[in-house]
């Protein structure tokens, strides 16, 4: 039988107060020991001087901007709105290629006429049909692709002849855009004049005065043959192209004669001065062709 064990007895008292576990949970920084602050939600009135006076300041900004849409949306939204932007680029891949064999060949159309798009309630003329389907309608696509491709091609044409420099980008899309603006700008006012006035005449003018990109980069590109006769040549071709394309285009914006035009109905005087103004637009063409060759 095995002897009994004893263990040693404390012969001091044991104070209850030490053995007390502090069950709260304090969280701390790191090592340091120190309580993390509590975060509040930002209040940004509380950074402002007087919440009164900025909240009056908040609403005159509103109130401006608000004007200021309002002033652009009844002065230019007419003309720069997205929707009529949306229709001068609603183009397709067979249309792109049809208008730039007819800006070149121009001599083998035989129809002009625009194409009125008509309402399905009462058949009434609700606008012109968009480029996609209408080959005589204007787009901005082709005037804005030619505008670049001309800009690019005569850079390119620079550094073949080792006279490329940055700056070239620059000057040349300058001149190009101010050589579009004047022309723009005289169309304008001879309208202004002749008291010619039709729907969407201001973004009409500004892709037809583009369509003589096209012929100067036939013009550009045939500076590769390194023969100055064949350059003067295409010039003078693409000059007569343009001419004769922008002649029929703009007959309809010239000589309204349709149920879409504001003011159809012309005396004979008038009627010959605006055929004269629109000879005129075509002769035009060379110059501003020329310069910018």
């Amino acid at each position: 039988m095995p002897p009994k064990l004893y263990h040693p007895q404390p012969t001091h008292a044991i104070p209850v107060s030490n053995m007390r576990v502090n069950t709260r949970y304090e969280p701390t920084a790191g090592f340091s020991g120190t309580s993390v602050p509590s975060v509040q939600a930002a209040n940004p009135s509380a950074y402002l001087p007087n919440s009164a006076t900025a909240q009056m300041g908040f609403q005159l900004g509103k109130n401006a901007v608000n004007a200021g849409q309002e002033y652009v949306e009844q002065n230019f939204g007419k003309w720069l709105s997205t929707t009529r932007l949306h229709h001068y680029f609603t183009v397709t891949n067979s249309y792109v290629v049809a208008k730039l064999l007819l800006i070149i060949f121009p001599w083998r159309r035989r129809s002009w006429a625009r194409k009125l798009r008509r309402s399905e309630i009462n058949g009434s003329a609700e606008g012109y049909c968009p480029p996609a389907e209408d080959l005589n309608s204007p787009d901005m696509y082709i005037p804005l692709m030619a505008f670049t491709t001309h800009i690019l091609l005569l850079c390119a044409l620079a550094g073949l002849q080792d006279d490329f420099q940055p700056e070239l980008f620059g000057l040349r899309a300058s001149k190009a855009c101010a050589v579009v603006l004047v022309e723009f700008l005289a169309t304008r006012l001879g309208c202004y004049l002749l008291n010619i006035s039709s729907q969407s005449q201001v973004l009409d003018l500004l892709a037809f005065s583009g369509y003589k990109f096209v012929g100067l980069i036939l013009t550009s590109l045939s500076k590769l043959f390194e023969m100055p006769w064949v350059t003067r040549f295409v010039f003078l071709y693409m000059y007569l192209a343009t001419a004769f394309f922008l002649l029929r285009s703009l007959k309809y914006a010239v000589l309204p004669e349709s149920t879409m035009a504001i003011n159809a109905t012309i005396t004979s005087h008038q009627r010959s001065r605006r055929i004269y103004f629109l000879f005129f637009i075509a002769a035009s063409q060379i110059l501003f062709m020329y310069v910018l060759s």
